[in-house]
């Protein structure tokens, strides 16, 4: 059985008694629902990636900034113990290890005396944690409803 059997059996018996009960309302609100949480993931992923797309794209582009983050909140994921809230603990999880990030990149600044040529450049890479756990949560917050329902 998939995730959406009980709406599917639901949208089954509204096609055969074709009448309109509080089931069949009740459905037709479920399936708006979920389809106003796709297009919103799709257009925060769409606004997020054209603002990058229209600058040098590689200037966001960091792996271990990445790995931070993403294993990070897996790290977190596991550490609540609680596999029905993935979804959520992971973007939490991706927001806080996004400020971890950021505390480790401005550490790593400090400890090597950038000169001010290479300042900015390593102060934009120090940033990218924050930037990746926020992205992350976004997109979670419209997959944890869905994943509830």
């Amino acid at each position: 059985r998939d995730l959406h059997y009980p709406l599917r059996r639901q949208r089954q018996m509204c096609i055969r008694d074709r009448v309109k009960t509080k089931q069949c309302i009740n459905y037709q609100y479920q399936l708006m629902e979920i389809n106003m949480r796709i297009i919103g993931i799709i257009i925060i992923i769409g606004m997020v990636g054209g603002a990058v797309a229209s600058i040098d794209h590689t200037k966001f582009l960091d792996l271990p900034s990445m790995l931070i983050v993403v294993g990070g909140a897996l790290g977190y994921v596991l550490a609540k113990g609680k596999s029905k809230h993935f979804i959520k603990n992971f973007g939490d999880g991706s927001v806080y290890m996004g400020w971890i990030g950021l505390m480790i990149g401005l550490i790593m600044i400090g400890n090597h005396h950038a000169n001010t040529e290479k300042l900015w450049p390593a102060f934009s890479i120090a940033f990218l944690p924050i930037f990746y756990g926020y992205l992350i949560k976004l997109i979670t917050v419209g997959l944890e409803k869905q994943n509830n329902d």
